[in-house]
């Protein structure tokens, strides 16, 4: 329809100049080609989908699928659970998702970083290596905090740690201040990872905490993957 009416266009120019259409317009066949109608939303994602590998649309699809199963397992594992134990645990499982993509946001952002700070890649890593350092060295610690310190204490310290060294990270003005306040976050991280585990340890029934350990692991495991993709936006946006 829509090369229809452009071809009555077509004739009605020509008609009242007395030119051919292609002097006015060019090569009729050129000019019809260009002029298809508009893709709808479907055919745009088939077209990308035809575009990608088979196996890149399969491991696609098989990650929508196992998305869409843990969502349905672990809303009936959290239905058969007291409310106030659900509203504890998606909120440890929220705070690590987010510490533990703190952990892989920074990888791509270190050229970045080494742009403004006039620093070397070997000076840049140690915003990485560090952070790994430095969790390695608290986790060890965490079981004689927990014992000693209540679950909301040990919450409350580790995102006082992590906000903080955020805050710090974010308003550092040389590389020392940027590396000061990653060693705060993974502070706060290597709290948060152990006080989940023993947290799900305490409140689940002892039937259910191999189910909970293991839909929890795999939500967790998704922080890593996010993070390049989300360090990668903020550069761009």
């Amino acid at each position: 329809a829509a090369i229809a009416d452009h071809l009555k266009v077509v004739e009605t120019h020509c008609a009242e100049s007395g030119e051919s259409p292609t002097e006015a317009f060019g090569d009729p066949t050129t000019y019809a080609e260009s002029v298809t109608p508009e893709q709808t939303g479907s055919e745009r994602i088939r077209e990308v989908g035809m575009m990608l590998p088979p196996a890149v649309v399969g491991l696609l699809a098989g990650l929508l699928l196992a998305l869409t199963y843990i969502g349905g397992e672990l809303a009936q594992l959290m239905l058969s659970l007291p409310a106030a134990t659900v509203r504890l645990i998606a909120l440890l499982v929220g705070a690590a998702f987010v510490v533990i993509l703190n952990e892989t946001i920074l990888s791509v952002a270190l050229p970045t970083l080494m742009a403004d700070l006039e620093i070397t890649a070997a000076t840049a890593q140690w915003l990485t290596t560090g952070f790994m350092l430095t969790m390695a060295v608290v986790i060890p610690t965490t079981g004689f905090i927990i014992e000693r310190l209540t679950t909301r204490q040990v919450f409350i310290t580790a995102f006082v740690f992590f906000l903080g060294g955020t805050l710090v990270a974010a308003l550092a003005p040389v590389f020392l201040v940027l590396l000061g306040g990653r060693v705060l976050q993974a502070a706060g991280t290597a709290l948060i990872m152990p006080l989940l585990m023993t947290t799900v340890m305490n409140v689940v029934p002892p039937s259910m905490r191999g189910s909970f350990v293991g839909m929890m692991s795999v939500v967790i495991s998704l922080a890593p993957a996010f993070g390049p993709t989300v360090s990668g936006f903020i550069l761009n946006y």
